[in-house]
């Protein structure tokens, strides 16, 4: 979009021009509406040169057509007929083809015929027909299949177009440009946005729809499936106890599954405050709570917790992710260490999360960001979808995340979320000892 300031009118103009390209020029920057922008524009076109008609055209080689955008008929003039519409391009062609040649503007009157319009006929349209004295195509924003067209109509009386009135509508064409690029964009706007919606709709249907119809036959599988490992039939057949064994975990598996895909695909239906400033302090011990990890495992907090942009609930469950994660992959053979740690630049803090499991080898530590990916086997817990919905989580604000070499071969998990500058008067003061939350 371009200012007002950018858009000033040329010095060289007389006060009442520069006064009507401010008038649209101000329309421009401040409407959204197409209708106000183009019957702005024409009618302080109109206006300032007294025209008797004002019509904008998009005019189309490629579609043959010429699209009428707005008109304006003076008010002034009680029997001005309206003339707007989508006409053959074929009706005026000569005329348009000499505008594309020439890359410039072409006046014709009743007396005096410009000789593109005798070619094609259409000055017996215009002038005969339709009663127009005088008339001047001035075009504009041209394009590979075609250009805008301006169209301003004397219909009682002749007038010869004066370089001053030329050099407005040059300055006017501009402006006109910028509107049309503005129309253009709010109308992609305005789809991107439907799309947008119809995603999000689209969405909350199958995470219903996991809710009800994918959970519930999981259920009735678990149950019916449990009652068959009860039955006393199952201790003579070793076969059909495994069978029966392993209906029930996959059907537990698979419930898992769904959940957490539906918690993947809740994160686009959560009404997380994009602007909301968290202390990572606070929200790191929740997540501690929540997982129960310092039952298992040795936390260490090697620097204070800053206060970032994030929603509350949205960083505790970005912490209680990347701790079950920990959990999950512990290395067999030692005790799980995890150490948290935190660099600040200007705008961002950078969270250190190590811990000192099995670590991940450098060629998968992008792709088990990928959903449902998983580097066990199904025997171990998880669903392959946590790092996944770490990641999701902190592009809604503008985070990122990758991994890093941890403790002891294990892995570090280190993202980045926008340091708050500015944090509650209420707020708890940091507290820089290093064992605060062990």
């Amino acid at each position: 979009m371009v200012s007002e300031q950018e858009a000033a009118p040329s010095a060289n103009l007389p006060s009442y021009y520069a006064r009507a390209l401010n008038t649209i020029a101000h329309a421009i920057a401040t409407h959204e509406n197409t209708w106000h922008l183009l019957q702005e524009t024409c009618q302080s076109t109109g206006q300032v040169l007294k025209a008797d008609r004002v019509v904008i055209y998009d005019l189309s080689f490629h579609k043959d057509k010429l699209d009428g955008l707005h008109e304006w008929l003076n008010p002034d003039k009680n029997s001005i007929e309206q003339s707007i519409g989508n006409y053959p391009l074929a009706l005026f062609r000569e005329g348009a083809e000499a505008l594309w040649q020439k890359r410039g503007h072409l006046s014709s009157h009743a007396n005096a015929v410009h000789p593109a319009l005798l070619k094609d006929s259409s000055a017996q349209i215009l002038h005969e027909q339709m009663h127009i004295q005088s008339l001047l195509w001035f075009p504009f924003a041209f394009r590979k299949d075609g250009f805008y067209l301006l169209v301003l109509n004397q219909v009682f009386a002749r007038r010869d177009w004066q370089q001053k009135e030329i050099d407005f509508l040059n300055s006017v064409s501009t402006l006109v440009t910028i509107a049309l690029n503005k129309i253009r964009l709010m109308a992609e706007r305005e789809a991107l946005l439907a799309s947008v919606q119809d995603h999000n709709r689209e969405l909350s249907r199958l995470n219903e729809a996991m809710t009800h119809h994918f959970q519930e036959p999981v259920r009735r599988l678990a149950t019916y499936s449990q009652q068959l490992q009860l039955s006393p039939l199952l201790r003579e057949d070793q076969a059909s106890k495994l069978a029966v064994d392993f209906i029930h975990t996959q059907a537990f598996r698979l419930s898992e599954l769904v959940r957490a895909a539906q918690g993947y695909l809740a994160v686009d239906q959560e009404d997380y405050n994009l602007k909301a400033i968290c202390n990572s302090e606070e929200a790191f011990k929740k997540a501690l709570t929540d997982t129960d990890i310092e039952q298992q495992a040795s936390i260490e907090v090697r620097s204070a917790l800053p206060w970032v942009i994030m929603d509350n609930s949205a960083l505790e469950k970005l912490f209680s992710l990347l701790l079950h994660n920990a959990c999950h992959y512990q290395h067999p053979s030692r005790p799980l260490q995890v150490e948290i740690a935190v660099s600040l630049t200007e705008n961002t803090a950078t969270f250190y999360l190590a811990d000192n499991g099995s670590g991940i080898p450098a060629q998968y530590r992008e792709s088990v960001f990928e959903l449902f990916t998983r580097l066990v086997s199904n025997k171990q817990p998880g669903s392959g979808m946590g790092l996944a919905l770490a990641r999701k989580l902190l592009s809604k604000y503008q985070g990122r995340i990758y991994i890093e070499d941890g403790l002891e071969g294990g892995s570090c998990l280190v993202f980045s979320l926008p340091l708050a500058t500015q944090k509650p008067e209420t707020a708890w003061p940091l507290n820089s000892n290093n064992n605060a939350l062990r």
